[in-house]
């Protein structure tokens, strides 16, 4: 239960999960290992009302796989691409069908947007790292379809354009 609002929230295809797990950061205090407890303490560490408080990440895997073999390897690479790098992880494997009758074998991953500091506090959201030319400009990014410079998810047509890598 949402600490902040009173809430109960359950994911909405909870039928088809196969695995759930939280991944944490060495650091990270023990009790967030709780669900409830992790999210409410996320909530908490925000100070604006409209703060976002994760991103999600969604991706299909392989329909040959074992519910094994995906653990192991969503695992590793929740470990590797963002627990390493100090953010909680509460993922989730579901097996599902979709309206074929096919399997349908994906994963959601719903990280903090904050990392956890050293001492187990939570730190500052990252900031976007820009791609520099060798004169220390931004390089521009084209849009493949119109062949104008992007900012973000807008197309404009200015030079000030960001590519932004990272997390």
């Amino acid at each position: 239960m949402s600490e902040y609002d009173g809430q109960t929230y359950r994911p909405k295809y909870h039928e088809d999960l196969v695995h759930s797990e939280i991944s944490l950061p060495p650091n990270a205090p023990k009790e967030y290992a709780d669900r409830a407890t992790l999210w409410n303490a996320v909530e908490l560490s925000e100070k604006g009302q409209k703060s976002q408080l994760a991103r999600m990440l969604k991706a299909s895997l392989p329909n040959e796989w074992s519910y094994e073999l995906a653990e192991e390897v969503v695992r590793d690479y929740v470990q590797r691409n963002f627990v390493d790098k100090g953010m909680c992880a509460d993922w989730a494997i579901h097996d599902s069908e979709n309206d074929k009758g096919q399997r349908n074998l994906h994963i959601h991953v719903l990280l903090t947007m904050r990392p956890l500091t050293e001492n187990g506090e939570w730190g500052a959201k990252q900031k976007k790292i820009y791609d520099l030319d060798e004169n220390g400009e931004k390089i521009p990014v084209i849009d493949k379809k119109t062949g104008q410079q992007k900012v973000d998810k807008q197309t404009v047509e200015s030079r000030d354009t960001v590519f932004a890598i990272g997390i």
